[in-house]
């Protein structure tokens, strides 16, 4: 039992909309500025649907994106069937890069800073795929590359703060062997959890994804709500 519970609206706060309403509802209007976002699940979950859906977005609006891939999942068939006839425009105002190894992503993060522009979202799909790819020469590279991911956390939070920009961060899973129940948990240890004031845990359920609140900063966490990938926007 909750003694104290958290309030359930905050005023003058910013939001970007998802691209559905119920998303929007369970993270309390939508992803809000000022805050790191995080968005965790299994490949082929839709946690890169959900990030160009939220771009397009803002793109609509007349906002400015920056979208940093990591993975290549940034796909134009994709983009273009949620953008619809407003792709071409709707491109226009999203700035996608596409980092090689870790000092790339971090190099592009830093770069963000000195941007001199008004941009409302800044997404990393996914933030930590170049960490894993590196940590394959030798798990001795754990703590070093943890503090790394750490320090890009950090510039990326600050950076919310000071641009008033919604930033959203995808994670992949691994299986958690500390439980006798197939549990995945989300990679990156204790600085993934720490830096995000939001945390989303994304799963398949057979054509439908169960997306659960695990952090929010004023909503309880635990609610979940279920969403279906469609071909050109995310269905409730």
């Amino acid at each position: 039992m909750r003694i104290f519970r958290k309030p359930e609206k905050r005023l003058n706060e910013e939001f970007l909309k998802s691209g559905s309403e119920n998303l929007d509802y369970i993270l309390g209007g939508g992803f809000p500025a000022g805050v790191v976002a995080q968005i965790y699940g299994e490949a082929g979950s839709g946690k890169s649907n959900i990030c160009m859906s939220a771009a397009v977005n803002a793109a609509l609006r007349g906002e400015e994106i920056i979208f940093i891939d990591t993975e290549s999942s940034f796909n134009r068939t994709r983009f273009e069937q949620i953008a619809k006839e407003s792709a071409v425009e709707v491109a226009k105002r999203i700035y996608l890069h596409r980092p090689k190894n870790l000092g790339g992503q971090r190099s592009a993060i830093e770069k963000l800073e000195e941007i001199d522009r008004d941009f409302s979202l800044v997404i990393i799909d996914s933030f930590v795929a170049l960490y894993r790819i590196e940590l394959r020469g030798g798990r001795e590279q754990i703590i070093p590359f943890g503090r790394e991911l750490g320090k890009q956390l950090s510039v990326l939070s600050s950076l919310a703060r000071e641009k008033n920009c919604a930033v959203i961060v995808t994670n992949q899973v691994y299986d958690s062997f500390q439980t006798l129940e197939n549990e995945t948990s989300p990679s990156g240890g204790g600085a993934m959890e720490y830096w995000s004031k939001i945390i989303l845990e994304i799963e398949k359920h057979g054509k439908d994804r169960l997306v659960t609140l695990k952090k929010h900063p004023f909503r309880e966490d635990g609610e979940s709500i279920r969403l279906k990938m469609g071909l050109s926007r995310l269905l409730e």
